[in-house]
């Protein structure tokens, strides 16, 4: 991973701070370069070995760059007669915006954060890529400006003061992701996915915007073969730009079992054979282990395949690292999955292709079906839940036994209400419950950009609400993975790709029970619709057993009981003291688990750990 950094003041302001910023930052080992932009403007970065970040510095233009651009090509086809030779990523970047400006970063597609210092214009941009894959923070007064790859950057300036924003705390525990620039600490804040700001370095003022065009698309109505056809078209193309960008021998994929990760290997394997490795993370509890699946999509493609077991000793060992890597609590158990395998894969890997993304852009959760039961009769409705309330949970037979609970949701609200709430992970009155001064503000935030989305179809409602909202995952799974030494690669997440996605109709993603109807059609030309159209688990993580073991993730559980936790003042005492025995003693379903328990133990180790600053001695 690439690291980038800088501080821009009207004050005197050491060097030295530049360059803890810097030593704080992964990839560590590797050599930091400090630039002096101007008086009092230091940009620096780390490089990758694999990947293309870096800097370019003239009298009265900067530039600094961490990620990858994988439309060089066509970038360069327009630049051609005004500059004889790009190479890099960051050359491109640079010539983009000596041509086009501002607009520039409207043309650029990959992974990226960055920041030009215009020496023209007395101002510095900070800008991310459409699907916020490379993170990037930022500090502002009226005096100075601190940027970081990383929110501990930031930190190290000591005279910042360490304040958790317990604003966010409510909507965290519920939704398990925080909407917005709003970060857990107070005065620090995230450029949002396809977002630049501009800062006046006469003022510091700050300007910001969307540039993000990719949820506007007008609509094509083509016919299911035809998009099918330019559907593989597109993604063949995207796949080449990547093992074109990176070596090809040092590339693995994270194979999970699913369509999307199947997709990839399909593809992969038409341009060379045995070109990547692929690898499956397994558990040991039936019910969540699908690497038979991954094993018998290998073989019929003939890649090289490994299956690599995760226990619950190496999760709970590896969870506080992760929160470090993350900067904030965890928002994806997932997530602390990837980092440890990651670790342990061969040296010979460099980059990992990732199936992750697309689920909210083809309609990939049952929520897309069931928005429609919003719009029954209220009579009907009310008949349908007498039913389904005298239907034991047992008979659903879901891996979580909340299937029954998502069935009766739909009936039991408005469509505007179901779109907010679909994503939930906790009870909104029972965490409001929990905490001692819990923020509402975050219901008005997501009702207000419901608003936005001028979408009259349910359904359309629903998916562009959700790829709104969808990026903390692939956030944190790009974190995790880079912390481990190799740099995730989510071919999905492209312009093009997800631009030709949106501009088709909802029956194309959607159609009757079948969720992401595009992508499994699309697989019908490479795997038997056997495969395709089992029921899937997903990639989900055994916390409901894991937490029950003192050994393991129930370690964290006693730590809620502390006088420690208890004196806080985030939490209702007697209230999480109930609920940890109600835990301790099985009386919650095991949803919960992924949710609730999951959120309140991430919260609390990331308070030790950077509020009270002792990760170092307690948790390593």
């Amino acid at each position: 991973m690439g690291a980038i950094a800088g501080i821009c003041t009207n004050e005197t302001y050491p060097i030295e701070h530049l360059q803890k910023m810097l030593d704080c930052m992964k990839p560590r080992g590797i050599k930091k370069t400090v630039i002096r932009v101007s008086d009092n403007i230091w940009f620096g970065y780390r490089k990758h070995r694999n990947e293309e970040s870096g800097f370019v510095n003239t009298p009265k233009l900067c530039v600094i760059f961490d990620g990858h651009i994988i439309n060089k090509h066509e970038l360069i086809s327009e630049m051609k007669e005004h500059f004889n030779y790009l190479s890099s990523s960051v050359d491109i970047v640079y010539a983009s915006y000596v041509k086009w400006g501002i607009d520039a970063i409207k043309k650029l597609d990959g992974a990226f954060a960055i920041a030009i210092w215009d020496g023209y214009k007395n101002q510095i941009i900070l800008a991310r890529d459409n699907f916020g894959i490379k993170p990037l923070y930022y500090y502002l007064d009226n005096h100075r400006l601190i940027f970081s790859s990383e929110i501990k950057g930031i930190l190290v300036n000591r005279d910042i003061n360490v304040i958790p924003n317990k604003n966010v705390f409510a909507e965290y525990i519920i939704f398990r992701f925080v909407q917005g620039e709003e970060t857990f600490f107070k005065q620090i804040f995230e450029i949002e996915p396809g977002t630049f700001c501009i800062i006046s370095l006469f003022n510091f003022s700050l300007y910001k915007e969307k540039f993000s065009h990719l949820f506007t698309q007008s609509k094509q109505f083509l016919g299911e073969k035809e998009a099918i056809k330019i559907f593989i078209r597109i993604f063949q193309k995207t796949l080449q730009n990547y093992l074109e960008l990176f070596t090809i021998s040092k590339t693995g994929l994270f194979l999970s079992g699913g369509v999307d990760s199947a997709l990839i290997a399909a593809i992969t394997q038409q341009f060379k054979k045995n070109s990547i490795n692929t690898y499956t993370i397994r558990f040991k509890e039936r019910e969540y282990n699908e690497s038979k699946y991954a094993k018998i999509i290998s073989q019929q493609l003939g890649i090289p395949h490994k299956i690599i077991l995760l226990n619950e000793y190496t999760y709970a060992t590896n969870l506080p690292q992760a929160i470090w890597n993350a900067d904030e609590p965890l928002r994806y158990p997932g997530s602390v999955s990837f980092y440890a395998i990651s670790k342990s894969l061969s040296k010979t890997i460099s980059q990992i292709l990732i199936g992750e993304g697309v689920d909210s852009f083809v309609a990939g959760y049952p929520a897309c079906f069931l928005i429609t039961v919003t719009k029954i009769n209220k009579f009907f409705k009310k008949i349908a839940l007498s039913i389904l309330a005298k239907i034991p949970s047992c008979f659903f037979f879901s891996r979580l036994r909340n299937k029954k609970n998502k069935l009766l949701f739909p009936l039991q609200t408005s469509t505007h209400e179901y779109i907010v709430f679909s994503t939930i992970y906790s009870s909104p009155e029972e965490v409001l419950r929990i905490l001692k001064y819990p923020c509402k503000e975050f219901l008005y935030k997501k009702f207000e950009l419901l608003k936005q989305i001028n979408k009259k179809d349910p359904k359309e409602c629903l998916s562009y609400f959700q790829q709104i909202s969808f990026t903390f995952k692939i956030s944190e799974t790009e974190k995790q993975i880079i912390n481990a030494g190799k740099i995730p690669l989510f071919p999905f997440l492209n312009n093009e790709i997800i631009s030709f996605i949106n501009s088709l109709p909802m029956s194309l993603k959607v159609n009757g029970f079948k969720t992401k109807y595009l992508i499994k059609k699309t697989a019908e030309h490479f795997f038997s619709k056997d495969f395709i159209y089992r029921r899937k688990s997903g990639f989900g993580t055994p916390l409901e057993y894991w937490f029950r073991n003192k050994k393991s993730l129930g370690k964290y559980l006693q730590i809620l009981e502390e006088d420690r936790t208890l004196d806080r003042g985030i939490f209702n005492p007697d209230e999480l003291i109930k609920i940890v025995h109600q835990f301790k003693h099985s009386k919650r379903p095991p949803e919960d688990y992924d949710g609730l328990l999951w959120t309140i133990v991430n919260l609390e180790l990331w308070h030790r750990i950077f509020i009270d600053q002792d990760y170092e001695f307690e948790y390593c």
